[in-house]
């Protein structure tokens, strides 16, 4: 039993018993919030930039419509952040949805080079979970769901190019 304890403990509550837990849940939400309040910031600045500069270079042009789409979302999302209450639940839900543009932006710039690897979904991959503080099934999800879109999605978009 004190083994399935310890495995509930790493998956449900970053390895502490839940009532450690629930202490330091709200000092984890306010975390993630500047943390992703942050991001934001820097986010709306790279999109952007990125964005601009597609209008001059034509290696970026292919991605100006993802560049400004997100640059957008980035910058509502920021101001959302400056807005709300740190721990709020509200914010949690956000940053979750950030995640998951991030990915779809991972997507689509690996949709439109079909011969090149998908180096930039990989790279959200993998850093995205970095920046937040939450209990590990959750990301899990977060990263399954991810993975499973990307990968289905790829598949008929490669293969289509391909064809």
């Amino acid at each position: 039993m004190k083994i399935l304890r310890k495995i509930r403990n790493y998956l449900c509550y970053c390895g502490i018993e839940k009532e450690e837990y629930e202490a330091v849940k709200r000092e984890a939400f306010a975390a993630n919030f500047e943390i992703w309040r942050l991001l934001h910031c820097v986010m709306t600045f790279a999109f952007g930039f990125l964005f601009i500069y597609s209008l001059f270079d034509h290696l970026f042009e292919i991605n100006r419509w993802f560049y400004l789409m997100l640059f957008v979302y980035s910058a509502v999302m920021t101001g959302f952040f400056f807005i709300l209450k740190k721990r709020s639940i509200l914010p949690q839900f956000l940053i979750y949805l950030s995640i998951s543009m991030l990915f779809l932006f991972g997507c689509f710039i690996s949709q439109n080079k079909h011969d090149i690897p998908a180096t930039m979904f990989i790279v959200m991959l993998l850093i995205t979970p970095l920046f937040m503080i939450n209990r590990p099934y959750l990301m899990g999800i977060e990263l399954v769901c991810a993975s499973t879109v990307f990968n289905v999605w790829m598949y008929y978009a490669k293969l289509t190019m391909v064809l």
